[in-house]
């Protein structure tokens, strides 16, 4: 039987989107496995540079939830367990007190300063192979499809 155009290009998209989870896979293990070296998951230092990025001002915690890289079904246990370990800190907002902020202690400030250079490093790995306008043109690409 002969494949339409339609036929062909469902099938490129399936190529596309398994190359693509298996590709995340793969350098999202290597991510996890830095991490964990730390003490820390991966969503935990997502909120820990999202905290970094708002230094001193902080985030309520919907503000964190909307900036995360993936979705966390429960935001406020993942801040409490970065209490417990005093990366963070909560506190009512003075003009709100309504608000609660959370910010980065000094001890996820360090963490994080450990952190930048061997996850950068990995990161110069895990792309060496394509060159500086591949990796434009990837991250171009991505972003389209993210506005789908």
């Amino acid at each position: 039987m002969k494949s339409t155009p339609r036929d062909t290009r469902s099938r490129l998209a399936q190529e596309a989107f398994v190359a693509l989870v298996r590709t995340t896979d793969c350098l999202q293990s290597e991510v996890h496995a830095v991490l964990k070296a730390h003490g820390i998951s991966g969503p935990q230092y997502n909120v820990l540079r999202i905290l970094r990025g708002t230094d001193p001002a902080g985030l309520p915690c919907q503000g964190i939830a909307d900036r995360m890289i993936t979705r966390v079904p429960d935001i406020t246990r993942l801040i409490d367990r970065l209490l417990l370990v005093r990366m963070v800190s909560r506190e009512k907002d003075a003009a709100d007190r309504r608000v609660v902020r959370v910010r980065l202690a000094a001890r996820g400030r360090k963490l994080l300063d450990e952190l930048d250079g061997p996850i950068a490093e990995m990161h110069r790995k895990q792309f060496s192979r394509l060159s500086q306008k591949e990796i434009r043109d990837m991250t171009r690409v991505l972003r389209s499809l993210e506005e789908q």
